[in-house]
């Protein structure tokens, strides 16, 4: 897809952070790559054609495939917002979009999940209607005899787990902890907690008049506030340096998606075409089973 413009960091006080020697942070230009990477992947149309015994199978595929392709423009607009705000030193915006990028990563290490074992174990209906939980409009969901919002937290136990290189219970476990306290202490920037006031501030106590007796002695007690204040540069620079830095890991975890997911579908093609064609009363038992309307009028809804 054409591209819309690099964006890139002008903001010297973050670039000065994120090239702190202590820090090791790597090149920035390789998050620049990789943002451009996530913004030259998006497709802008997809179509299919089918017969309507193919039907099941292109409703699988249009489903996984909108899914996967919606994130790189999710992605692609999120990190070029994180960077703008920093350029702007509008931090909380930053974080926001920064938090929106880990939820939005930790529900596709979820989905993913779920989707790859669902194909594995050739339980088609059920993989649709687990992708049907993110991609049907809200206004069709009262369709979905199954629908359940996938809370945000689970995801992100989930995405923890998965960074653990260790197989142990206890490793996972202290992983999905670790995302779950990122993302908690992120989002004490943006709710109206103490953190998300106190970022702006820095505080000094010192004594102007000495005294024999302490209760008579003079102290003064003054803030000082700016967007680049030093509870900024040490708190919010580091959410900000880390989120920045996932770029790759998510490129990794979009492009296994295709290749474990999408890829295998395509390859199993035939056999899930000739499944349901050579088994029509499977499809009508799905559908009373999994949606409140007839296979045709739920098409005539779309």
């Amino acid at each position: 897809m054409k591209e819309t413009g690099e964006v890139k960091i002008i903001n010297r006080l973050f670039l000065d952070y994120w090239r702190s020697p202590k820090l090791k942070s790597g090149s920035i230009d390789e998050i620049y790559n990789n943002i451009e990477k996530l913004g030259s992947l998006r497709e802008k149309r997809l179509k299919y054609k089918s017969k309507a015994y193919e039907y099941p199978y292109y409703n699988m595929l249009q489903a996984v495939e909108t899914y996967h392709n919606a994130n790189y423009f999710k992605f692609y607009e999120l990190y070029r917002s994180v960077i703008s705000s920093i350029n702007i030193q509008s931090y909380s915006s930053a974080l926001l979009s920064g938090r929106a990028i880990l939820e939005h990563y930790a529900m596709l290490v979820y989905i993913g999940g779920k989707l790859d074992k669902l194909l594995k174990d050739k339980k088609y209906f059920e993989f649709t209607s687990q992708l049907n939980l993110l991609t049907i409009p809200p206004i069709q969901r009262k369709f979905l005899k199954k629908y359940k919002r996938i809370h945000v937290n689970d995801a992100l136990k989930i995405m923890g787990e998965s960074f653990a290189t260790e197989k142990s219970k206890a490793k996972k476990k202290k992983n999905a902890e670790t995302i779950l306290k990122v993302y908690n202490d992120i989002s004490e920037f943006i709710h109206p907690a103490s953190p998300s006031f106190i970022m702006y501030e820095k505080q000094s106590l010192e004594q102007k008049k000495d005294d024999l007796s302490p209760l008579e002695s003079e102290w003064v007690l003054s803030s000082a506030f700016s967007y680049n204040s030093e509870h900024t540069q040490t708190t919010v620079f580091q959410y900000l340096k880390l989120l920045l830095s996932w770029s790759d890991l998510l490129l990794e975890s979009l492009e296994l998606f295709n290749k474990s997911i999408i890829s295998r579908l395509k390859d199993e093609k035939e056999k899930i075409i000739l499944k349901y064609k050579n088994n029509p009363l499977e499809i009508q038992e799905k559908i009373e089973e999994h949606y409140n309307v007839s296979a045709n009028q739920r098409k005539k809804s779309k």
